[in-house]
This record gives C-alpha cells, sequence and structure tokens, in this order.
C-alpha cells in the first residue's frame, strides 16, 4: 500500500501514505531497539533508513506553500566571498607589480620666463641638430656652427636662417662680416631659394656691416683694457 501511494505521487496520496510509513517504522523500530547490532539486521537497519528518509521527504512534500517559503527562507544558500588578494601578495609572487602611492605628489612647474622671437628660434636651431645622432667630429662642427649662429645673431633684425646663409657662404664671424661689402651681402641672399631672403636688402646688409665693425672694435677695446689693467699686470 504505502508503495502504490507513492506511485502515484499526488499530495493527497503522500499524506495517506505518512500513516503506512509510521507503521512500518513502528515496526521495525522495536527490533533495531530490541536486539544488538549484528549483520544478520542489515536490512532491518536499510529499510529503518530509507523509510526515515521517505518520511522526512513526503512530510516537506506535503507542506503548504507559505510553510515551504518560511522554510527555504530560512535555509539559505552560503554566501560566496570574493577572493581578495592584496597588493604585497602580488609583488612577492611577481616582482614587475609595483603598487601606487597611496598619497599624491603635488609638482611645481616653474613658469617658462618670456623670450624673444628671436631666442626661440635659436633655441629651435640647436634642439633640431642636438636630437640627432652624430660623431664626435660633426658634434665639434655643429658646435662651431653653433657658436658662429650667436654671434651673428648678436647684430639687429639677423634671423638664425640669415646667419645659416651667410654661414654657407664662408661669413663665418662678425669680424669677416666687417671686413664685407653690402652688394656681395646681398648677392649671397639673392643666389639661395628662400623666399624669406627677400627682405635683406643692401641697406639691410651695410646696416649689419656697420653693427659688425662697432662690435668688433668693442671686443678689442674690451681685450686691451683687460690687457692693461692692473689685475693682469700684477699677476705673478
Amino acid at each position: 500500500v504505502d508503495t502504490y501511494l507513492h506511485i502515484k505521487d499526488t499530495k493527497r496520496n503522500l499524506l495517506y501514505s505518512l500513516i503506512p510509513t509510521g507503521v512500518i517504522i513502528g515496526g521495525v523500530t522495536p527490533v533495531i531497539i530490541m536486539n544488538e547490532f549484528s549483520v544478520e539486521y542489515t536490512v532491518h537497519y536499510l529499510l529503518f533508513s530509507l523509510l526515515l528518509i521517505i518520511l522526512v521527504l513526503d512530510h516537506r512534500r506535503t507542506l503548504p506553500v507559505e510553510s515551504l517559503k518560511k522554510y527555504k527562507s530560512v535555509v539559505r544558500k552560503p554566501v560566496k566571498r570574493k577572493a581578495v588578494i592584496s597588493a604585497s601578495f602580488l609583488s612577492l609572487i611577481n616582482p614587475g607589480w609595483r603598487t601606487k602611492p597611496s598619497f599624491k605628489t603635488r609638482v611645481w612647474v616653474k613658469k617658462p620666463s618670456s623670450r624673444s622671437r628671436v631666442e626661440q628660434e635659436i633655441e629651435d636651431v640647436l634642439n633640431a641638430k642636438i636630437n640627432k645622432s652624430y660623431s664626435r667630429r660633426e658634434k665639434k662642427k655643429i658646435l662651431s656652427e653653433i657658436e658662429m649662429v650667436e654671434e651673428l645673431c648678436q647684430l639687429e633684425g639677423m634671423k638664425p636662417s640669415y646667419a645659416d646663409t651667410l654661414i654657407d657662404a664662408g661669413i663665418k664671424s662678425l669680424k669677416e662680416l666687417a671686413e664685407e661689402n653690402p652688394e656681395r651681402v646681398v648677392k649671397v641672399f639673392a643666389d639661395t631659394d628662400l623666399l624669406q631672403n627677400v627682405d635683406v636688402t643692401s641697406e639691410v646688409a651695410e646696416k649689419w656691416i656697420n653693427s659688425a665693425k662697432t662690435l668688433v672694435e668693442q671686443g678689442r677695446d674690451r681685450c686691451r683694457s683687460d690687457v692693461f689693467s692692473p689685475k693682469y699686470l700684477n699677476r705673478d
């Protein structure tokens, strides 16, 4: 009867099956209690365990819906914790791992000073030449050209591009420029294909030559004053 009611497997039949299941358990229990544990009663032990499991399952399936919800709310699934790996542990496993500092450092940036357009052009030319890879001989040549450009750019209106043109033509210093004539200087710029060299006229060339002569004379006078100064004459 108990097997038949379980085969039908309806809520009503499960309720009815509690009676024969309880009767069977009641008949098996005294046999287990009255006798000592033995292999001969293995069937009784298995039957007793199976009936208990069936009784528990039937009782759970016959509970009302509300009671079942309460039962499920009490028996909750265990919460899975996320594995947290510290940065120090990662740094031990992988030496390449670097943790970021928790503090922020304030970087003070110095405001660049105002520069003239000519100084900026000179700096651009220097950076363009220095950033390339050269041999020692080429570096020495470039440094000498840089000194020439800086010397010629002392003149008013002289741009680094103008200074490069004069250096290519063989006029590499203020002294050499002071010995030139305006016509040749204008011809040097006229022979180039640069459009910006059109601004170099005979008046501009003559002004450069006169300024170069003045600077060269000032340099000679400064040299003479240093040579005949008491500090120079009284040296050991």
